[in-house]
């Protein structure tokens, strides 16, 4: 029933629980598709002829030590509700006294911060396809973390 749920293809059904996965392997978490990342260097930064390039922009290498998982879209509202829904969340935006209500959100044609807004009323029309909006870091740090528990 959970390999149902987490949508897994036939390869990644194939493979021990604690084996790495394959360079480039897909599999589904509560129907997110994610990619293995694997470990490696990488040249970040912006090239010195690029126009407004900014000083910190410098090229630089980057070396991740460990691989990770990285979903290949943006968390849907449709998705983030459903971990709401589980687990009786309240957002930042929605003032669950870690920080003042609202998100910024574009107003008039200017962004401004608006303390009715967040991620179940962002000011704008959207559908539970929709990438979810007015989250900040510790929302995000929940989601993950629930994700992980139920999905593995």
């Amino acid at each position: 029933m959970l390999k149902k749920l987490m949508g897994f293809n036939q390869k990644t059904q194939a493979r021990s629980v604690g084996k790495k996965p394959l360079i480039g392997e897909k599999c589904h978490f509560s129907g997110r598709l994610f990619l293995w990342i694997t470990p490696g260097c990488f040249q970040m930064g912006s090239p010195l002829y690029e126009p407004d390039r900014e000083v910190e922009e410098t090229p630089h290498k980057v070396c991740i030590d460990q691989g990770y998982w990285l979903a290949e879209t943006a968390v849907t509202v449709g998705q983030f509700r459903c971990f709401v829904d589980a687990t009786v969340y309240v957002s930042e935006a929605e003032n669950s006294g870690v920080s003042p209500a609202g998100c910024f959100s574009l107003t008039e044609g200017k962004v401004a911060y608006v303390s009715a807004h967040n991620w179940k009323i962002p000011g704008f029309s959207q559908e539970d396809t929709h990438p979810v909006v007015c989250l900040g870091l510790r929302d995000m740090t929940a989601y993950i973390m629930w994700l992980t528990h139920e999905y593995g």
